[in-house]
């Protein structure tokens, strides 16, 4: 009975030793992950360390130690979609039209194509997300659906991330413009009703 105790205080003591800190000279417990190094394959290995070694190596790795500078623009620009194609949505013909359009208007011009003239005025009686609505989508006044869609396409054309890659606030201007179409989209559904 006695020799089944020690092969059984052996186990827990073998599991502990494994989740000691691997830091050398560390008898701490090992439970935080903290990277080791970058495999070839550009992978990182990872090992298990007390939490102040963990802390340590964290603070310290440089996941772009081994990146010339165009790898580090090529990881920039793909954080801008989160690492995914954006254009996987799109048709091929779509992704061409839109790639090889000349046609970026001045807001002038897109003023002028959406039927909004710029000397009006905004009715007072809007409510206060509308104008900021209105506002990101560079309109002066509330527009039927239509011209409203016609803006919306403009926009989204203008500043699609796929189109521009090198303006890197092109993703967050498309987010506003599309939370701002959604916005007065529902309220000219909700006036019409």
């Amino acid at each position: 009975m006695d020799g089944d105790l020690m092969n059984s205080c052996r186990e827990d003591l073998s599991a502990d030793m494994a989740s000691l800190c691997a830091e050398v000279d560390c008898g701490d417990h090992g439970g935080f992950r903290a990277p080791i190094c970058k495999r070839a394959d550009g992978e990182i290995a990872y090992g298990t360390f007390c939490k102040i070694h963990a802390r340590e190596r964290n603070g310290k790795w440089n996941y772009f130690v081994d990146m010339n500078a165009d790898e580090i623009e090529d990881f920039r620009h793909q954080s801008y979609s989160w690492h995914k194609k954006t254009s996987e949505n799109l048709s091929q013909s779509a992704l061409n039209a839109a790639l090889h359009s000349t046609d970026f208007l001045g807001d002038d011009v897109l003023f002028a194509a959406s039927g909004i003239s710029g000397n009006r005025t905004q009715s007072p009686s809007l409510p206060a997300e509308i104008k900021r609505a209105l506002a990101q989508m560079q309109l002066e006044e509330m527009p039927d659906e239509a011209a409203l869609k016609t803006r919306f396409r403009q926009l989204a054309k203008r500043y699609h991330p796929d189109v521009q890659p090198e303006n890197s606030r092109n993703l967050e201007r498309l987010q506003s413009i599309n939370a701002a179409y959604k916005t007065l989209k529902e309220y000219l559904r909700r006036e019409m009703a």
